[in-house]
């Protein structure tokens, strides 16, 4: 005999098979899975619509070529324009080598039976200028009284003589200048004329390095004047 089961709904009996109940729970079980599918699939691409993106792939992977090789192209002009600097600078630098250069920090070579030559700038009434010439032991050697000036340009020379009326050894020295200027005692920096010996180029600053006959090293953008081949400021 067939195994039934009852269900009881509202007063009546129904009777279902296994059989029909398996095939009930099956079809709805089904519907359900079709519409959750529904919802995390998509609908088909339209035609049209995947051309353009393909159409918008193919313009952005140009366009991302074009970017790339417009740096590439931009990196080999820096880089050109950075070699060309440098050949430059290593031309200009030769040139400079036995030339003499103007700088405000008072410091002078000086030479066998030479005058060392300076001038200051002044821009304003100065009085009692005097000019101390100290040696690389940090002595006072000599002492230049330049008197009073307005301001302007104000010259002036030392011989190499030192107060005791010796010739001053060879060597490396400064110029110290004090004055009385609005009734204070100030520091003046001279201007002085000094040798180039030697020339590098400094690639990380993009200039050029220059070595003094004094000892002393500056760059070319620090030299206030290159002096002319005549001597002259």
């Amino acid at each position: 005999m067939q195994d039934k089961k009852t269900d009881q709904q509202a007063g009546s009996s129904q009777v279902i098979s296994d059989s029909s109940l398996q095939n009930l729970v099956t079809k709805q079980a089904t519907v359900q899975l079709h519409e959750f599918f529904a919802h995390i699939i998509p609908e088909p691409i339209d035609s049209d619509l995947e051309t353009n993106l393909k159409a918008d792939e193919e313009f952005s992977q140009l366009l991302a070529s074009s970017i790339s090789l417009s740096i590439d192209e931009y990196h080999d002009k820096l880089l050109g324009k950075s070699e060309l600097n440098t050949s430059n600078m290593a031309l200009q630098a030769s040139s400079l080598i036995g030339r003499n250069v103007l700088v405000q920090n008072g410091r002078i070579y000086l030479e066998d039976n030479q005058h060392a030559e300076a001038f200051l700038e002044l821009e304003r009434d100065c009085v009692h200028i005097l000019v101390y010439v100290e040696n690389e032991q940090g002595e006072i050697v000599k002492l230049l009284p330049l008197g009073d000036c307005g301001p302007g340009q104000l010259a002036f020379s030392w011989d190499g003589s030192t107060r005791t009326g010796d010739l001053a050894a060879e060597g490396d020295y400064r110029f110290i200048v004090s004055c009385l200027c609005d009734g204070k005692v100030i520091e003046l920096i001279p201007f002085t004329n000094n040798k180039v010996i030697r020339v590098s180029v400094d690639k990380a600053h993009q200039d050029l390095r220059l070595y003094l006959e004094n000892d002393d090293t500056l760059m070319l953008s620090e030299v206030s004047q290159i002096v002319k081949q005549d001597g002259n400021f």
